[in-house]
């Protein structure tokens, strides 16, 4: 299994950008790459701080509880969205969940794009 796989992400203003994925990542939001062809150099990153040039894609922050009670704890996950129309679909909500590694999971929080 590749360590990462390449995909095309799509911005808020339709140019088209390559982003890198690990395998399970690009397994839950396969299928959504957008058409069309890579149409710019920068590389949508799925995070990326203040500091940094270029472009932090779309993501939602997921989470779930692990451990049985009373030691149980939040787990969390980013997952980038690759298409703006799949981000503003109604199953992207905070508190929709979403199956991630084979395990249900609920969205806590939605994070548009940032460019610098």
């Amino acid at each position: 299994m590749p360590a990462f796989i390449r995909a095309k992400y799509e911005s808020d203003n339709g140019d088209i950008h390559p982003i890198r994925l690990s395998p399970q990542v690009y397994d839950v939001v396969s299928g959504t790459e957008p058409d069309g062809i890579v149409t710019s150099t920068v590389h949508a990153k799925q995070s990326k701080n203040d500091r940094e040039y270029g472009l932090r894609a779309r993501f939602i922050r997921i989470a779930r509880a692990v451990g049985a009670p009373p030691d149980t704890y939040n787990q969390y996950a980013i997952l980038p969205i690759l298409r703006l129309q799949d981000f503003e679909a109604q199953d992207m909500n905070v508190n929709n969940t979403i199956s991630y590694k084979g395990v249900t999971w609920t969205i806590v929080s939605t994070t548009k794009e940032s460019k610098k």
